[in-house]
Order: C-alpha cells, then sequence, then structure tokens
C-alpha cells in the first residue's frame, strides 16, 4: 500500500512537472504561423502629428504594428523593435504591406492632426519579410530580404511606381533654417492640385469625369485642395484661343491652366478599360491607369504611378457593363494610384522647396541695369536665387526663389528699395497666385 502511494505521488509530480515546462510565465505566446494565415486582414491604426501626411503614415505604421504582433507576439515584436522599425514601421507608404485604409477619423485639435484608419495588411506577404529578416524562423540571407521587400506585391498585381529623385549637383543655396523647413512642411500640406485626363483619352465623357471625381475625392479625404472641374472646364472652353496667343503651345494647355487658376501641382490620368460580357446578363471589366504629376509654375516631373488590375480581380456586375466600368475606374484611381501619387508629389516637393518657390516678378519702367544690381545685391542673403527672363525698355521680367508667401516677397522688395535711388518709390501693381507686378516708381 506504501508502495502504491508513493508510486502516484511521483506520478503527479511528473506530470505538473512535464506542464509547467510546456507554457512559460508571463509572457505572449506567438500565434501558429502555419497555413492558417489568411491572404489580407484589417487593422485598426492610430497617427498624430502636426503634419497631416505624417499623422496618415503613422496610422499606417500602427496598424502594420498590430499585424506584426498578430504574426509573432509582442514579446517577439518588442525583442525585435529596432530591425522592424528599419524595415518596416519608418518606410513612406510601408511599401507592399498596405492594400487599402479607410478613414474612420481626422480631427485636428491645437496644432496636431489624429488620423485613425481601418487598414488592410497583406499577411502572406509581412510573414514572408519577416521569415527573409530572420524574425520567423532565423531563415534567410540580406540579399534574399531585400528581395523580398523590394518585391513584396501580389503576383497578380503589375504596379509601376517611378521615384523621381532630384538632381545630386551640390547646392548652390544655404540650408534652409528651422522657420523655413516648417513653412516648407505648411506650404505642402496646404497645396492646391489640378486633375485632368490625357488629352487623347479614349473613355466616354462620362467615364472621364468619374476618373477625375475619384482622384479629387481622394485629395478631399486627405484634407488637400484641388480645383473644381467646372472651373478647368469654363477656362478650356474658353481661353483656348488666348492659351494658343500667349504661349504659342510651348507648354501644355493642363499647365498653363493650372497656372491660371493658381494650382502648385497637376496631375494628368490615363485610363485604358477593357470589357466583357458573357451570357446571364454577367458583365465584366478590367484595366491599367498611369498617373503623372507636374510641378505648375516649372512642368516638372514630381512622380509617376501606373497601375494594372489582373484580370482575375476583374469587376463584375448584374446591373450593365457601365457599372463594372466605373467600379474599375474608382479602384485603379481612389485605392490604387493617387495614394502613391499623393506620398511621390509631397516627397520631392518638401526635398525641391529646398531652393525656394518660384515667383513670377515683373518691374514695370525699370530704371538701368546698374541701379537693379544694386537692388539684387541687397536682396541677395533674403532670396534663395533670381533669374531674368526678358528684358525691354517698359518691363523687365524675372524669376525669384525664396521660402516665403507673397507677403514675404512684398517685404523684401520694399525693404531692398528702399535705399536704392531710383527704386525708394517702387509700389505694388499687381499679385495673384505666384506672380507680382511692381512698378519702380520713377515715373
Amino acid at each position: 500500500m506504501k508502495r502504491l502511494s508513493l508510486f502516484l505521488v511521483v506520478f503527479l509530480l511528473a506530470a505538473v512537472s512535464c506542464v509547467s515546462t510546456g507554457s512559460s510565465t508571463g509572457s505572449t505566446p506567438p500565434p501558429d504561423t502555419g497555413n492558417a494565415i489568411p491572404e489580407e486582414k484589417d487593422f485598426l491604426g492610430a497617427g498624430q502629428s502636426e503634419s497631416l501626411g505624417e499623422s496618415m503614415r503613422l496610422c499606417k505604421a500602427d496598424a502594420l504594428k498590430k499585424a506584426v504582433i498578430d504574426l509573432i507576439g509582442e514579446d517577439k515584436e518588442r525583442a525585435n523593435a529596432e530591425k522592424l522599425q528599419s524595415i518596416l514601421y519608418a518606410d513612406k507608404t510601408m511599401g507592399g504591406f498596405i492594400l487599402n485604409t479607410e478613414r474612420t477619423r481626422r480631427d485636428k485639435i491645437g496644432e496636431e492632426y489624429i488620423y485613425e484608419a481601418k487598414v488592410t495588411v497583406r499577411m502572406r506577404i509581412l510573414e514572408s519579410t519577416l521569415k527573409a529578416h530572420g524574425i520567423i524562423g532565423g531563415g534567410g540571407t540580406k540579399e534574399d530580404a531585400v528581395v523580398i521587400v523590394e518585391n513584396n506585391k501580389d503576383d497578380n498585381e503589375d504596379i509601376d511606381e517611378v521615384v523621381v529623385e532630384p538632381i545630386v549637383d551640390q547646392p548652390d543655396y544655404d540650408e534652409p533654417t528651422a522657420d523655413e523647413k516648417k513653412f516648407i512642411a505648411r506650404y505642402v500640406d496646404k497645396m492646391t492640385y489640378l486633375v485632368q485626363m490625357v488629352d487623347d483619352s479614349s473613355l466616354s465623357d462620362e467615364l472621364q469625369n468619374i476618373a477625375i471625381n475619384s482622384a479629387n475625392e481622394y485629395l478631399g479625404e486627405c484634407g488637400l485642395n484641388s480645383v473644381d472641374e467646372k472651373k478647368i472646364k469654363k477656362l478650356k472652353e474658353d481661353q483656348r484661343m488666348v492659351y494658343e496667343s500667349e504661349t504659342g503651345n510651348s507648354i501644355s494647355i493642363t499647365q498653363w491652366i493650372a497656372q491660371k487658376l493658381d494650382a502648385d501641382v497637376y496631375i494628368e490620368i490615363f485610363v485604358n478599360i477593357e470589357t466583357d460580357i458573357q451570357m446571364g446578363g454577367k458583365y465584366y471589366a478590367m484595366g491599367n491607369s498611369t498617373l503623372k504629376a507636374y510641378e505648375a509654375s516649372t512642368g516638372d516631373l514630381l512622380g509617376s504611378v501606373a497601375y494594372n488590375l489582373p484580370k482575375n480581380k476583374a469587376f463584375f456586375s448584374r446591373a450593365s457593363v457601365e457599372a463594372a466600368e466605373i467600379g474599375v475606374i474608382q479602384s485603379l484611381i481612389y485605392q490604387r494610384t493617387m495614394p502613391r501619387m499623393v506620398d511621390q508629389v509631397k516627397t520631392k516637393m518638401n526635398k525641391s522647396l529646398t531652393r525656394g518657390i518660384k515667383y513670377d516678378v515683373l518691374i514695370q519702367s525699370p530704371p538701368n541695369d546698374r541701379v537693379m544690381m544694386k537692388f539684387w545685391k541687397k536682396l541677395d542673403k533674403k532670396i534663395k536665387g533670381y533669374k531674368l527672363i526678358s528684358q525691354v525698355a517698359e518691363e523687365v521680367h524675372y524669376s525669384v526663389w525664396l521660402i516665403g508667401d507673397l507677403e514675404k516677397l512684398k517685404e523684401y522688395f520694399y525693404d531692398a528699395s528702399e535705399g536704392v535711388a531710383g527704386l525708394e518709390n517702387m509700389y505694388l501693381v499687381m499679385a495673384v497666385g505666384k506672380k507680382a507686378t511692381f512698378n519702380s516708381g520713377s515715373d
């Protein structure tokens, strides 16, 4: 009897020992990363920053962090925090890990934007990247990791994103001050966009309007300004002859209209749609789109994004082929290309504006060149640069670069003209957008 009791005690102690060694206390075990991982999964993200764009990026990063925790657990996420920050969370667009964002809140409290959204994360691609970096399973080389990150797109997707880099020559202007950097950030967040279809679009007028409205809707969701399509159409119809006489077709009519309507950036959209009608009232549509963005005052390319919707993701409708076409266009523009386009534009503008905003300045009844040289010398330390465009007896035309608005331009010009004989009576004739006309006051 004693032997039997001793045996039971030993057996029970062994069983308890096995159970305790099979689990750890005080830690969150990582979930099973087997075949149960879905292709896509939604997470709620939140971001807060003085910049709306940065608050949106932080919102995506927050959702991506939750997706990582869903795959590997909190403890492992914390242990790899530095590596994850480098390869995932610090990225401008979260690479190809984010499929879609659906805003749930956008507020501004004081100087801070608060942005919250439901974010769709591509879980399989995320898992592959974590494996490649040794965070899951310890496998993968550094070279493998680079390939995974750079090609983190669905096999069925065809995205061609051209990131336009600035010229790499040594700058001939000073690095912007802290105040100037703040001005640039505010300027980029408040830029006005003009959206148009390419002139040779094969889409019907109705579908073109849907494409433009989808782009403008996305801009509005981001808190960005866009030009009303009705104003664009009216100007294009009423002043085409004026455009031809003013420009000699040296710039596109879209750029000319963007300048006339004081837009900072204009985006041209190309969309191609293919349809398939099957028996039983089944309508399918698929297609591709290309967006290109330009700086309105210079015509410089700011970004280019192309997207091809694969056949296995064709839009289906039982209502009509037009309904399927509308679904494709809205997906191509609003969900697929505009988010990348806006990111590219903001990135390029933040870099290029360190040289200053370009203003067109006309000076009527200009004095002689000696006087003007004294004037520009006094302005030298306040502006980023200037260039003579044209000169006749009655008027001289300059391009002027400075980090500041029109009021700052007026202030600088008046300060510089005060001590220059022949310009001490200079006054402003007209100022609109990025154009200012002064009279030397020497009449």
